[in-house]
């Protein structure tokens, strides 16, 4: 339905595209559910660190290091997006965040190990998604509408990311912590 919906939305007024606009619509509905589930587990990642007794200076540590990690790992992976396409590096994003969250997991048996090597797993995973879904945006035919269709993604993305905290919220309050992990894996 949603994908319909943008495919209606912008079919009249972007005719100069190379990409067909199932697949365009395809990346913004996957980007949309990616921000989502990034949001949603990062604010729950904070409040349950300081919830399990780090301090907040250690998790403003951690996070700092998260996306120093993320800046560090670009020029690499953009090498690699470059080898193997942005599809494949996209799906292999994917599999890293999920391993990220079974290390999240672990965090009660193994303490800081578990949480360094689910934060430099999540750290790959967001700067390989992060340069594979800018890689895509660069099949649209004509270089002046690339700013447009990243605008209307930004746009989305920003009310997406604004909306998970509650989504996430109300997971964890009516089912359990633990459902927002699962449902995150989905």
């Amino acid at each position: 339905m949603l994908k319909r919906f943008i495919y209606h939305l912008l079919e009249r007024r972007h005719y100069w595209r190379y990409v067909d606009f199932a697949e365009l619509a395809e990346l913004y509905i996957s980007r949309m559910l990616r921000v989502l589930a990034v949001s949603m587990i990062t604010v729950f990642v904070g409040i349950y660190l300081y919830k399990a007794g780090y301090s907040l200076t250690f998790i403003m540590l951690y996070f700092g290091s998260f996306f120093a990690l993320k800046a560090v790992l670009g020029v690499p992976f953009a090498f690699i997006v470059a080898r193997i396409g942005p599809k494949h590096a996209n799906l292999l994003s994917n599999i890293l965040y999920v391993i990220a969250l079974v290390a999240f997991a672990f965090v009660n048996h193994f303490g800081i190990y578990a949480l360094a090597a689910f934060g430099i797993l999540q750290a790959a995973s967001v700067a390989l998604y992060e340069i594979s879904y800018l890689v895509n945006f660069s099949k649209v035919k004509k270089p002046e509408h690339v700013g447009k269709e990243i605008g209307y993604m930004y746009m989305i993305e920003r009310v997406t990311t604004s909306l998970s905290p509650i989504i996430g919220g109300l997971v964890a309050y009516l089912l359990n912590p633990e459902a927002t992990i699962i449902l995150d894996r989905k």
